[in-house]
């Protein structure tokens, strides 16, 4: 398959194109980073345009894994996160309509656009309800890919990941952890610690996502999760005894404006496509916990 990954430069991009070249596809990369080699698009940092990449090429499959994937960020530049998540999208689609309609199109929606959903596990046919910026902006891009689908016949699939992680990581809560155990003194983190995600390991993400593409034929919502959630507290515990810290883990029971309280996934749609063997919580921690190790 000729595969064209835009955000190729991003953590869950570089590793989706890492796994993909390993099986053998032929993969292309698009990002802002300059780099000079003859499978990579440069795009402007601002107002990229798309249609060269599909007017002089045609690929079988477009992930696209680029934009912003921070809460805080969007309520802090919204404007900003609206273009970069939402925006984009509708370029990039409109490009593949004019240039490339047998191109099925992934988009790397996220559980952020259920906010804090009422029950659990949650599953594509529960009602979006963000509480973010970012959440409304991937929510829209979604509904702009069913607008392509329905109009022009384009094969959308948006598909909604949950808490990933694993080593190459430089942002989010483990990350956060890791810097913080790092310094002397307890870990401070915001929150109550029952608070639940769900989390997906990085190498699992790469072949759900590669799954979710070659058997879906049609537009499509699918969750993307292990289907299992942990509790902050636990998960962070977990990580700091792989890191060999033994301290205290201290939570200050205030919740952060746009952070949901509790995700689990409910992923029968996506198991629909066969049996997946997930890595489990400590081994993905453990592996991490390694990596950033590496790093002191």
């Amino acid at each position: 398959m000729k595969i064209l990954i835009i955000g190729s430069a991003g953590f869950i991009g570089k590793n989706l194109v890492a796994f993909l070249k390993n099986k053998n596809h032929e993969v292309f990369r698009a990002d802002i980073m300059m780099e000079e080699q003859t499978d990579y698009f440069l795009l402007a940092k601002e107002n990229s345009d798309f249609d060269k990449l599909f007017l002089e090429n045609k690929f079988d499959i477009c992930y696209n894994c680029s934009g912003a994937a921070n809460v805080n960020f969007s309520i802090q530049n919204p404007l900003l996160d609206y273009e970069l998540n939402t925006y984009n999208v509708y370029k990039i689609l409109d490009a593949i309509r004019k240039h490339n309609k047998g191109c099925k199109f992934v988009n790397l929606s996220s559980a952020a656009v259920y906010g804090n959903p009422l029950e659990m596990p949650v599953s594509e046919t529960t009602e979006g309800n963000p509480i973010s910026p970012y959440g409304f902006h991937k929510l829209a891009a979604e509904n702009i890919g069913f607008q392509f689908a329905a109009l022009y016949g384009i094969a959308v699939i948006n598909v909604r990941i949950f808490s990933v992680y694993g080593p190459g990581l430089t942002k989010q809560i483990f990350w956060d952890v890791f810097l913080k155990h790092q310094q002397a003194g307890p870990i401070k983190l915001y929150g109550t610690g029952e608070e639940t995600r769900d989390f997906i390991y990085i190498d699992d993400l790469c072949r759900a996502l590669e799954v979710s593409a070659m058997n879906t034929t049609h537009s499509s919502i699918i969750n993307i999760a292990s289907g299992k959630s942990i509790t902050v507290k636990k998960a962070v515990g977990l990580l700091l005894e792989n890191l060999g810290n033994t301290g205290v883990v201290a939570f200050n029971n205030e919740q952060r404006v746009g952070d949901p309280l509790y995700w689990e996934a409910d992923i029968s749609r996506f198991l629909e496509s066969g049996p997946f063997e997930f890595t489990k919580i400590d081994e993905g921690l453990q592996k991490t916990a390694q990596w950033m190790l590496t790093l002191s």
